[in-house]
């Protein structure tokens, strides 16, 4: 985990929203651990609690490039 690091949707890398991907990158892992998790979460939890914690991802962190046009982050080409 990267230090005073904003966690944010990595759009450049985005499957779907870039949750999963922004979230591999501030914790340092495999985007494919957490869409691992999110699609077991979605079959376990019979769908509803998943995707609400999905689109609360998604309207609530803001998108890389974003932070990058804004100077809070550095671009670092992902």
């Amino acid at each position: 985990m990267k230090q005073d690091a904003p966690v944010y949707r990595n759009d450049r890398n985005a499957i779907l929203a870039g949750v999963c991907a922004g979230l591999g990158e501030h914790f340092g892992v495999d985007p494919w651990v957490f869409r691992v998790l999110a699609i077991g979460m979605f079959i376990l939890s019979m769908a509803f609690p998943a995707v609400m914690v999905y689109l609360i991802f998604i309207l609530t962190l803001p998108r890389k490039t974003d932070l990058i046009a804004k100077g809070e982050i550095v671009d670092d080409g992902e």
